[in-house]
């Protein structure tokens, strides 16, 4: 019998039930308890509790498993990550700590992310359309949902993790992040310029893919005297609201030249409606 230490005062009792009915008594072993990292007992405040609320994040059997075989207990030679059948073969329980194990759910979506990264692009793609919100199959067809997961496939930790990391390719930004904006664009007349000038140029591609969109933005740099990121990040901002994102170049590809072009002209619009707020500010008088 293998059971949580908050058993051992249980154990005398039940040995004296097992000799009075003259059975031979089980052994017993009693292991330290999986706390929070608080050192509290695990309750709902740490996060999912049930194997089927972190299916349903898109956590893989095979990387839970690897997680829980790791809280209080490692292996000789400090690996971290193991298949099934290796797992089985490295166990033992004279490994097994005797302080309790904390239950990291960072560590849980760190070494989920390892093994998605593990698996085929096919394994991939079946895996995570399980946690694609409703509304994006509705608003846009398989195969463009599945070039925008391909993008994430290195990012993402846990499937359902997609919804936070990927909504710029199903819907424009409604406001931006201040201080991507505040950094990269305002005040910034190049990078002004560089949301006037350049989506019209993307229209002039006759074939809009990653490597014409590429060679046309670094030849865009090149004759205004821009860095090649000069260029690229303030259109980044403009389409997804902040300045993280997967490679540019592929992600311009996936959006197409319509929406680039759209979702900088809003923030065009948002520029000279902060140009026009200034100039309206009333000058304090004492200063004049």
């Amino acid at each position: 019998v293998i059971r949580g230490e908050d058993h051992l005062c249980n154990t005398p009792k039940q040995i004296m039930i097992y000799e009075v009915l003259g059975w031979q008594p089980p052994q017993f072993a009693h292991v330290p308890l999986i706390l929070g990292m608080d050192r509290a007992r695990l309750s709902k405040r740490h996060g999912a509790t049930s194997v089927t609320a972190y299916r349903e994040l898109g956590i893989l059997p095979e990387a839970l498993a690897n997680f829980l075989l790791l809280i209080g207990w490692a292996p000789k030679d400090d690996r971290e990550v193991f298949t099934l059948e290796e797992m089985v073969a490295a166990f033992s329980i004279d490994g097994i700590g005797k302080s309790a194990g904390a239950f990291n759910t960072e560590k849980l979506f760190w070494l989920n992310g390892r093994y998605i990264r593990e698996l085929s692009n096919d394994d991939y793609l079946r895996g995570i359309f399980e946690c694609v919100p409703k509304e994006w199959r509705k608003a846009k067809r398989d195969d463009y949902i599945a070039k925008v997961m391909l993008l994430f496939k290195d990012r993402v930790t846990y499937f359902a993790e997609i919804e936070d990391l990927a909504w710029y390719f199903f819907r424009a930004p409604e406001a931006y992040d201040e201080e991507s904006w505040a950094k990269i664009i305002a005040g910034n007349e190049a990078a002004q310029a560089v949301l006037r000038e350049v989506p019209p140029g993307y229209k002039t591609i006759e074939d809009f893919s990653a490597k014409n969109i590429e060679e046309f933005t670094r030849a865009y740099a090149e004759s205004k005297g821009l860095k090649l990121k000069d260029v690229i990040q303030p259109i980044r901002v403009a389409v997804t609201g902040g300045r993280f994102s997967p490679g540019f170049f592929e992600l311009a590809d996936i959006l197409g030249q319509a929406e680039i072009a759209k979702r900088c002209s809003e923030a065009v619009k948002r520029i000279s409606a902060n140009q026009c707020a200034n100039m309206e500010k009333p000058v304090d008088e004492d200063k004049s």
